[in-house]
């Protein structure tokens, strides 16, 4: 049986903050987003990529990338009369969100 090298926390942490800094979606969920899977919980897509390039500083990031992560997070896109939306998600507390994103994006919140 092999031995187990164990990882230096130092090393562990670095790998933490480079996996966490190569993951926009993923930070802009965990800051800004709940992920409740309720069916009556849902952002406009528009919105919610709007939101997503105002947090992350830019807009390189495709609807279809974004789209592809909250599906596989259990929150869908979906077409409700007439408008694209995603289902089972909805944002954090607007105090918490006038932290980290523009004016802007949290007047479109409200």
């Amino acid at each position: 049986m092999a031995k187990k090298i164990d990882i230096p926390k130092t090393i562990q942490i670095e790998n933490k903050l480079f996996n966490q800094s190569n993951d926009p979606i993923g930070n802009f969920i965990n800051d800004c987003i709940n992920i409740t899977l309720h069916k009556d919980d849902r952002i406009h897509m528009t919105l919610l990529h709007d939101t997503l390039c105002d947090y992350i500083g830019h807009n390189k990031i495709t609807s279809f990338a974004m789209n592809n992560y909250f599906t596989k997070k259990g929150a869908p896109k979906i077409k409700t009369c007439g408008i694209w939306v995603c289902q089972g998600v909805k944002f954090k507390d607007i105090n918490i969100l006038k932290n980290i994103l523009s004016s802007s994006i949290i007047e479109r919140i409200k």
